[in-house]
């Protein structure tokens, strides 16, 4: 079963890596970002997009920890 739950745990891995690398390539636009005190380089959306979504998901491991 741990062998079942091994092999699940990494196809998921796999196709949230394809799907983010699929993003990625398809929304290359160069944004800048200005925050309120700071201004991010130029960067494609899909790059601050993915950044955005793993920030959220680290909030919310982290929160779901505690």
């Amino acid at each position: 079963m741990k062998l079942v739950k091994g092999f699940l745990i990494l196809l998921l891995i796999l196709l949230a890596l394809v799907a983010g690398i699929l993003f990625s390539t398809r929304n290359i636009q160069q944004v800048k970002i200005d925050l309120l005190l700071l201004q991010l380089p130029d960067a494609s959306i899909g790059i601050y997009l993915l950044l955005s979504f793993l920030i959220g998901v680290l909030v919310a491991s982290i929160t779901y920890a505690v």
